[in-house]
């Protein structure tokens, strides 16, 4: 019996004590809003938490990336697309090719909502005076690709930061890409 006590605490207890403290969440696509640090009260080192967004000159390398990733070729970056009713819009990145291509609505609330996840054509009037894209042109908006950031590296660990937005865009991107391929 004192053997078997000695290899629990030896082997089995650390391996216990390691998997607890190792089960953090992952963030991802569906539950990044529930880690936004104005929610969590993460104890941070930093004194404030400020946020930003992703700005199109972010985007658009990363959309292009998981388009030449998918097998898209010909792509435009700010092309110049002709609706049906005439007017042009500027795509941020286009395959001539596939006819295809990433509209980034670029601008953002003051506070971002979960809600604003589940519309991602919100501001697309405003910004582009359109009431709905062409099925072949897909809405990003920077509303729901905002990152937190303090003066202190380690609270990284606490907070939505922009390497997991970045992969969040890249989901998306990709999630539009095989939509349209099927």
């Amino acid at each position: 019996m004192r053997v078997f006590i000695f290899y629990y605490f030896l082997f089995i207890s650390p391996l216990s004590v390691s998997a607890q403290t190792n089960s953090a969440t992952k963030i991802d696509g569906n539950n990044y809003y529930d880690h936004m640090a104005e929610n969590t009260k993460p104890p941070l080192k930093g004194g404030i938490v400020n946020m930003n967004w992703l700005r199109p000159d972010d985007v658009i390398p990363i959309i292009k990336d998981e388009m030449y990733k998918a097998g898209y070729t010909s792509l435009k970056i700010n092309y110049n697309y002709k609706l049906p009713n005439d007017r042009i819009l500027r795509i941020n990145v286009f395959s001539q090719k596939a006819n295809l291509g990433f509209y980034y609505i670029n601008t953002h609330r003051a506070t971002p909502f979960k809600s604003d996840r589940k519309n991602p054509e919100l501001y697309l009037k405003e910004v582009a005076q359109l009431d709905v894209l062409p099925p072949n042109i897909f809405p990003l908006n920077e509303n729901v690709y905002w990152y937190e950031y303090t003066d202190v590296k380690a609270d990284d660990r606490y907070l939505v930061t922009r390497k997991i937005i970045e992969n969040i865009l890249r989901q998306d991107i990709r999630a539009y890409l095989i939509r349209y391929k099927h």
